[in-house]
């Protein structure tokens, strides 16, 4: 596709730019072509975040790349800077939920 394309070209020029190496990383991950999207969503989980903005998207990278805890731990981060998003707080919500132990009747808690 064209915004393919356009962000390979951009990371020629720069292969560290946060925001093409994500929207690239989830343009592959949206088309199923993962161990490629792997190689930019890694990328971004290496910056650390520091403007209100990054913290979604190293999040989301995370989730993507199937660690649960560490997006968990930066989709709070940025709750914490936008605490009225309710994306966000959806996503917290949802991950904790999939993260809590299943208790069952019959077992004691750990």
């Amino acid at each position: 596709t064209r915004a393919k394309e356009f962000y390979i070209k951009a990371l020629t020029l720069d292969p560290d730019d946060f925001t093409a190496n994500y929207m690239l990383g989830s343009l592959l991950d949206q088309t199923g072509q993962l161990d490629e999207a792997k190689i930019y969503l890694e990328r971004v989980t290496r910056i650390k975040p520091t403007l209100k903005l990054e913290f979604y998207p190293v999040a989301h990278a995370w989730e993507m790349l199937g660690d649960k805890e560490k997006a968990l731990f930066y989709y709070r981060k940025a709750l914490e800077l936008n605490p009225e998003s309710d994306r966000i707080k959806q996503k917290v919500t949802g991950l904790e939920n999939q993260l809590r132990p299943q208790i069952s009747p019959s077992a004691p808690p750990r």
